[in-house]
């Protein structure tokens, strides 16, 4: 986006959908970079064009880890006082929030935020456009079945892997065709706005499934659940391309927070609208997609 926006010479706007992140985790060294310059500075440029050109309803797409280290069950309300986060992609949401929140003070002004967990791709095609979090760890299993690989062991390979976390933990990822629809019931139907909605995975599929789905898919064997401060900077070569090179990740499999989604459910049961369960057959279908899609690294058709 331009450093200033454009003068409104189009008419009159209602409404703003907020949509613009930058996904970057941490600001490596530059704290008035990405995530901050996009998350934090930008949603400020959206607020003050929306003020200064009248505008009464922002819908803003923040994350459902604005919660940040937050125990128990997460509330669809706003995070006070501000939490710890894990990354700095976190803390800029909640920065961005609490923008959007100081906006709304205001009479005669709408705020609907959604929070969204993890995205993975279409429910029905495994579509996507984006290859982080779920597909890069995806990727890096890919990257130990081809490094371990014999093929005189058969097709499944044998590689004793420590997982930090355990089996029935969740990973809480949704489907992007889900938040779409969400976002656009809660858009048209004004008794659903002026609220905060957590589009996040009602049933989430656990640890232990997601390792099966992986095991399946990449054909191997061998991993088994630890404590994470048994494995994290004591790992093995083959666990080292995992946890010591791409710590990144493995938040998200000790950090399983359970989101409250009663302002989601309320919509769904309005609207007739059912969650596309991650069944071991969906699973194994977005990897199927992300795959022939050589990880986002091919054209992206069909």
């Amino acid at each position: 986006m331009p450093d200033r926006l454009p003068a409104s010479s189009w008419g009159r706007t209602d409404r703003i959908l907020h949509n613009a992140a930058s996904l970057e985790l941490f600001a490596n060294g530059d704290p008035q970079g990405d995530p901050f310059r996009t998350n934090v500075q930008g949603t400020r440029a959206i607020l003050e064009w929306a003020a200064a050109n009248e505008v009464r309803e922002l819908f803003a797409v923040s994350t459902a880890y604005t919660c940040g280290w937050n125990q128990g069950l997460i509330p669809e309300r706003f995070h006070e006082p501000q939490p710890a986060f894990q990354t700095d992609y976190e803390s800029t949401k909640w920065r961005a929030e609490r923008l959007c929140q100081e906006w709304v003070a205001q009479s005669g002004r709408t705020l609907t935020v959604f929070r969204p967990s993890f995205l993975v791709g279409d429910s029905e095609t495994g579509y996507t456009t984006q290859y982080a979090g779920f597909y890069q760890f995806a990727r890096l299993v890919g990257v130990l079945k081809e490094r371990y690989f014999d093929p005189s062991n058969g097709q499944s390979t044998y590689v004793p892997l420590r997982i930090p976390g355990r089996p029935e933990d969740v990973q809480n990822v949704v489907p992007v065709d889900y938040v779409a629809r969400m976002i656009a019931e809660i858009m048209d139907e004004p008794r659903f706005q002026g609220r905060i909605y957590h589009l996040t995975n009602p049933d989430p599929p656990t640890n232990d499934l997601m390792k099966c789905c992986y095991e399946e898919f990449f054909g191997l064997h061998g991993g088994s659940f630890a404590d994470p401060d048994d494995v994290v900077g004591k790992c093995t070569e083959a666990e080292s391309l995992l946890w010591d090179q791409y710590q990144l990740l493995t938040p998200r499999v000790v950090h399983t927070p359970r989101f409250d989604t009663t302002n989601a459910r309320q919509v769904h049961e309005a609207v007739g609208l059912t969650f596309p369960t991650l069944t071991r057959d969906r699973i194994l279908m977005l990897l199927d997609w992300a795959a022939r899609q050589k990880w986002g690294r091919s054209n992206g058709k069909k």
